[in-house]
């Protein structure tokens, strides 16, 4: 999730696919149940802002239209699936409050701030995410600026550009 974010994926949206329905109350199954339930925190914390559905077991292979229908109708009920589902943007640029400053914020949950590495090279910014290189060719509005700061905060990573000579 992390790298689509840094390479512009949009994710609006999450399944959970076979969680254990409440009707399956035999104690055999007791620590699959509390394995899923770490899980599902992991997705719930991993995916902050996104749109998270889950969908049971079955008791049987979900083949075919009528079985696939059915699948739908759990997932979404009254909603549009192609509808947009959540409002995260992957990358967008913001003025900041009370300064001349603009930031370029990416999306990337879940990455850690010793795996995060950003450096520019003339009109280029490049950040590094754990193995993951990506290279963002500067729009115009921050070509002249340079970087005052970057900051990874709440899956976001910020980096702050000034009008400062470089």
């Amino acid at each position: 999730y992390t790298y689509l974010g840094l390479f512009g994926y949009g994710v609006d949206s999450a399944i959970v696919n076979r969680v254990l329905p409440d009707s399956v109350t035999d104690p055999y199954f007791d620590r699959w149940r509390e394995i899923q339930e770490g899980h599902l925190e992991t997705v719930a914390d991993g995916f902050i802002g996104t749109d998270i559905r889950t969908l049971r077991l079955f008791d049987e292979e979900m083949v075919g239209i009528e079985l696939l229908r059915m699948v739908a109708e759990e997932l979404y009920g009254d909603d549009d699936p192609t509808d947009r589902l959540s409002a995260i943007d992957p990358l967008r640029i913001e003025d900041e409050a009370d300064s001349d400053d603009v930031a370029l914020v990416l999306s990337v949950p879940l990455a850690e701030k010793g795996d995060v590495d950003v450096m520019r090279h003339d009109d280029e910014l490049f950040v590094t995410i754990g193995p993951y290189r990506r290279s963002l060719v500067l729009p115009d509005s921050l070509k002249r600026r340079k970087i005052k700061r970057a900051k990874l905060d709440a899956g976001e990573l910020r980096v702050l550009f000034t009008l400062e000579d470089r």
